[in-house]
């Protein structure tokens, strides 16, 4: 199924997706500054990885997998939420919320204001209200701000 129309699920066992689909993450990881890249995460899932949820909204393969189990120390970026695989079946109002405090620094919306409007207006309630700290926002500000600055003048 193709993630602008819906969701689908690559079901294959974690042994598998470490050895094949997560090794050229895991090259490139370590084998790179983590501020010269950014990772872009879809929106398929993987059962092995986490039986709930997509990568684009999935704590389990963006912090846990990415950062702590891989190291990554960059900026993760959402694919597009306007894709049918996660518009499908959320609210934009919820689905930023879910990004960010899963582990995504940036939430793709590409093509509709309204859209974009409404996913940072969850952003900013979840802000307020405390279900997302500051520090949470902060970290990932810091992140792309440091590659806007390290890359400004090259």
């Amino acid at each position: 199924m193709d993630s602008h129309v819906d969701s689908s699920s690559i079901d294959v066992a974690k042994e598998v997706l470490m050895a094949e689909d997560i090794l050229p993450f895991k090259t490139i990881i370590d084998g790179n500054e983590p501020n010269d890249y950014f990772i872009l995460v879809s929106h398929l899932k993987y059962p092995a990885l986490d039986e709930e949820y997509p990568a684009s909204l999935s704590s389990k393969i963006m912090t846990d997998l990415l950062r702590n189990e891989l190291g990554y120390k960059g900026i993760i970026i959402t694919d597009d939420m306007e894709m049918g695989a996660v518009a499908n079946h959320n609210d934009f109002r919820s689905i930023g919320v879910k990004a960010v405090k899963a582990g995504a620094d940036i939430v793709l919306v590409c093509h509709e204001y309204k859209h974009q409007q409404e996913v940072y207006l969850g952003l900013l309630d979840a802000v307020n209200s405390g279900e997302i700290s500051q520090e949470r926002i902060d970290e990932s500000v810091k992140r792309i701000i440091k590659v806007k600055l390290l890359h400004l003048y090259q």
